[in-house]
């Protein structure tokens, strides 16, 4: 069991060694891509620079009114009037 055990330990060990390498070795081949890339020089040039301009001339202003004038004013009355007056009986209800 013990003899297992240190088979399995040796196995680990070796698989972790094999990981941290191959993780560096990647890692250190990155860096070499990001240097190259970074020294090219542009491969092409600027021949016409951009002469437009860049705020638009306004040609005709807005003389549309911001509020809409009343035309006709509201004379609807607020309350409704009664037409027909109440005529229930009141019953008095005497207590003896």
């Amino acid at each position: 069991m013990l003899k297992q055990i240190k088979k399995t330990l040796a196995v680990l060990l070796a698989v972790c060694f094999m990981v941290t390498v191959t993780a560096g070795a990647v890692s250190a081949h990155a860096d070499d891509n990001v240097h190259k890339q970074v020294t090219k020089p542009v491969p092409t040039v600027v021949k016409k620079p951009v002469t437009k301009s860049v705020v638009k001339v306004v040609k005709k202003p807005v003389t549309k009114p911001v509020v809409k004038v009343v035309k006709k004013p509201v004379t609807k009355p607020v309350t409704t009037v009664v037409k027909k007056p109440v005529t229930k009986p009141v019953i008095k209800i005497v207590k003896r």
